[in-house]
């Protein structure tokens, strides 16, 4: 946890994380729109059980996927991109999700990161009975899915940590230099 806050600071000091380093399509790269998914990730380290923290990973995510949708719809139409299928049923597919989930993680305050993965990990999610979350949950599959995805994007910026912390020269990992130019 520690060299993920390291990590985070460092990035916020040189203007955020990039598409590029979060390996995202910079048509969903949107961190001002993503606010409400940070604060309600922000809530968190307030949770006590796991069904509390499953929560909040499923209301974030759903955050995630309904700003960022509304966020392409307005500003690209119903055209959007190639890869992006716009309209009033538009999803995102894991592979844009999880970097959006890293970019809420990096903007998030969130401080306890790897200790939550590890409570929830050991929660018996078969013991987990059908829609305890809410009734916009489909079952225990979401649930599984919603952790495996935060999971997953923990464990990116973990890596993108390592690789920050071995770097000498700290390559620009962050978007456009704050730098004047010449």
């Amino acid at each position: 946890d520690q060299l993920i806050e390291g990590y985070r600071g460092w990035l916020r000091l040189h203007g955020g994380p990039s598409p590029r380093e979060l390996s995202l399509n910079p048509i969903l790269f949107a961190p001002d729109v993503l606010r409400t998914a940070v604060q309600t990730l922000n809530g968190l380290e307030e949770t006590t059980c796991v069904i509390q923290k499953l929560h909040v990973l499923w209301e974030c995510m759903r955050c995630i996927n309904r700003d960022i949708c509304q966020h392409v719809s307005k500003t690209y139409g119903e055209a959007g991109s190639p890869r992006l299928r716009v309209g009033k049923e538009m999803d995102l597919a894991a592979d844009d999700l999880v970097p959006l989930i890293a970019l809420v993680v990096l903007e998030s305050h969130v401080t306890q990161l790897c200790f939550t993965i590890e409570f929830v990990n050991e929660f018996d999610f078969s013991k987990l009975q059908e829609r305890e979350l809410g009734s916009a949950l489909e079952g225990c599959v979401t649930d599984r899915f919603c952790f495996a995805s935060f999971r997953v994007a923990v464990t990116f910026i973990e890596k993108k940590a390592d690789e920050w912390r071995n770097s000498k020269s700290q390559p620009d990992f962050a978007g456009p230099s704050t730098s004047p130019t010449t």
